[in-house]
This record gives structure tokens, sequence and C-alpha cells, in this order.
């Protein structure tokens, strides 16, 4: 090679597939020198391209050959019925319901796409190119089998809209916390066992959706996290609360059905717009005194606990609708069950109830009232008193 002239260097280039040639000049030295970093080369290797003065840019002829040659490589990888120079000039891509496997490398070139959508295309990993699409504001790749993120996804700094859910993740990096413009951000139905505390620095998140994962603990910063009004954790493995929980001022629905929650802090009673809490299927013993200061509360699901006995602030919920304590140990229930005058539904099923207070009867807004499997022997006069009942159950066992 060290022996041929100029110009047979020349032809040589000429014949080259791009990376043939790359890899020439960046092993000889003359080559590089006499073919590589002189434009005519490049020039004249541009000629492939017919259309190219339809591609405005201030680049080299080098680069502009290249990023060229890995457009049209990446429109045959992916099938795409674009040309290249449409396909550059794109801000919306969608290769859902593909059986891609892995997304090329090259799909960094296409730096000017806003949205992306990889749903459904069996992928296992992100090339670390992803990091190159600083434009992104949505990016979508759910339902997929993705283990884990590349670390250039923290470089999506204008990502507003983020959907990682029904993968296999079983971790997410640090640098995620890099993403700030984060609105929305579907995590679950993954493998998470924890999150890292640069979580809490997406503070204008609006959406965490979190259920279906392997979560034991959340990160103590969780409180930074002020701005959504829901929060979906349930199916996890939360055996406890952090105590800052109670700074979501801003939720209006908790769910956290199905953890093993044994005891709930006193600071959520701070959550004062809650409508919604659930907190079936949990191992709670008993509720905090606390519970009593979520006056907008409507619904409240506390079915399959170990609840002995309610604490006597329940009797402040009086904007309840739904109060479901099916399937716990309750004995008895307070006369003040009275105070509840909003109350449409009333699950007390599955407990062991020898009695009810005569006051059951002032709930005149009852729809349905379940009583199912208890030790009941006999029901006070003043259930007659609920006009609008609806529906009475009251099975007994066998």
């Amino acid at each position: 090679m060290e022996k041929l002239t100029r110009d047979e260097l020349f032809i040589i280039a000429l014949e080259l597939d791009l990376p043939d040639l790359l890899r020439l000049c960046s092993t000889y030295k003359k080559i590089n020198r006499d073919v590589c970093q002189r434009d005519n080369v490049w020039l004249e290797k541009l000629k492939e391209f017919p259309d190219r003065e339809r591609f405005k840019t201030e680049m080299s002829p080098k680069d502009t050959y290249k990023l060229l040659w890995n457009l049209r490589s990446l429109k045959q990888e992916l099938e795409l019925n674009e040309d290249i120079y449409t396909l550059y000039s794109m801000t919306e891509l969608s290769l859902s319901y593909n059986f891609l496997e892995e997304l090329p490398e090259r799909i960094g070139y296409l730096i000017n796409l806003t949205d992306l959508n990889l749903d459904s295309s069996h992928l296992k990993e992100l090339p670390e190119s992803i990091g190159n699409l600083t434009n992104l504001q949505e990016l979508s790749v759910y339902s997929n089998s993705l283990k884990k993120l590349p670390d250039s996804i923290g470089n999506l700094i204008y990502l507003q809209r983020l959907f990682l859910n029904n993968n296999q993740l079983i971790e997410l990096p640090e640098n995620i916390g890099e993403l700030v413009d984060l609105e929305v951000l579907f995590l679950n139905d993954n493998q998470l066992t924890e999150l890292p505390e640069s979580i809490g620095n997406l503070v204008n998140l609006q959406e965490l959706h979190l259920f279906d994962n392997l979560l034991e603990e959340l990160p103590r910063n969780i409180d930074f996290l002020t701005n959504f009004p829901e929060l979906y954790l349930y199916n996890n493995r939360l055996k406890k609360l952090p105590e800052n929980i109670g700074n979501l001022v801003n939720l209006q629905k908790l769910d956290l059905n199905n953890n093993q929650l044994k005891e709930l802090p006193e600071s959520i009673g701070e959550l004062m717009n809650l409508k919604i809490l659930r907190l079936d299927r949990n191992q709670l013993k008993k509720l905090p005194e606390s519970i009593g200061n979520l006056i907008d509360l409507q619904r409240l699901d506390l079915t399959t606990n170990q609840l002995k006995e309610l604490p006597k602030s329940i009797e402040e919920l009086i904007d309840l609708q739904e109060l479901f304590l099916g399937w716990n140990k309750l004995k008895e229930l307070s006369e003040s069950i009275d105070k509840l005058i909003n109350l449409k539904i009333l699950r007390l099923d599955g407990n062991e109830l020898v009695k009810l207070p005569y006051s059951i009867g002032k709930l005149t807004n009852l729809r349905q009232l379940f009583l199912s499997f208890n030790q009941l022997t006999e029901l006070p006069y003043s259930i007659g008193k609920l006009t609008n009942l609806q529906g009475l159950f009251l099975k007994t066992e066998g």
C-alpha cells in the first residue's frame, strides 16, 4: 500500500465501501494523508447519491458522505420506505410491532426525531447511540425484553414522556435523574427491586407508574416528586412507607394494593387531597389515628388485612362513599359509624362480627351492604331504615 501512487490509492478508495475505507485510513498513514484527509475522494464518492443537493449541510464532504452512507444503510436495515433525505428530517418514527430484536447503532443519526415508538419489537437492548437523539420528547419502548438501559439515556434531556412498561428491567441507571423535563414515566410490569436516589430529581413528573415490580422500598427523596396526582405502587413487595410520604401533598389517588405493609406512617394523614386510597391485600394490623385527617377521601379499601379494630378518627371521613373492610379480623363496629353519612358501599364480609351497631340504620345513602361470612345471628331493626339499599349480602359458611 505504501508504494502505490496517490492516483492509484484514489481509484482504490472509490471502490471501497465506507467501513473498509475508514479501516485503511486508520491503518496506513500514507492513505490517510493522501486520500482520507483530502476532499476530492469524498466529493467523488458523494456522486453515489444523485439527489444529494436536497441535503443542505455545512459539514465537510467526508462527514456528509459518512452521514448519507449510514442513512442509506439504516433505511435498508429497517426496510423503510422513506428516502434518506426524508428519513433524516423526520421528527416522528414508529417501528412498533416488528421483529427487530435489535436496533441498529445507526439509529443515532436521526437527530431530528422528537417521537420514537419501538413498542412490541422484541428488543433485548437499546444501543448507546440512542443518546444521540437529543431532540426526543417521547420515547416508547413498551412491551419488549429490555433488562437494562444504556447509560446514554441520560443525554435525552428534553424527554417529556418515557414508556418502559412491560419489559424485564432489573435496575435503572443513576443518570435517569438527568431527565429533568420528564412529565410521564411508565415503569410498570418490570422486575425492579429498587429505584435510584436520582429519581427524586424528576421534579416535573406528573405521572409515575411503578406497579407490578419487585420494589421493597421507596427512595428517601420520593418526597421531591410533588406534582403528580396519582401514584400506582400495587403488586410490589413494599414492607414500609417512608415517613416523608406525607410530603406528596398533591396526591389524589394512592394505590398500594398487594404489598407487604404491616403499618402506615403517621404522615399518611398529611395527604389531605387524597380521594382514593387502596391498601387492600397487605398485612396491616392497625391504622394510625392520622387517617382521620384525610377528609376528602371518597374510597378507602382495606380488604384482606389483619385489622382487629378501627381508629376512632375513622368517623372524620365524612366524604367516604366506599369503605371496604372485608376479610379482616374485626369483632365489632363503633356506634360512630353513623358519622359516615355519605357511604354508598360498605363491605364487612369475612370478619368476626357478632353484632352490628344500631346506628348503622342512619347510613341512609347505603346502596350495598356486605355482611357475609361473619358470626352474626341477628340484625338490628334499624337496618329497615336503609331505604336506598339495593343489595344486602348475608351468605354464611357452607
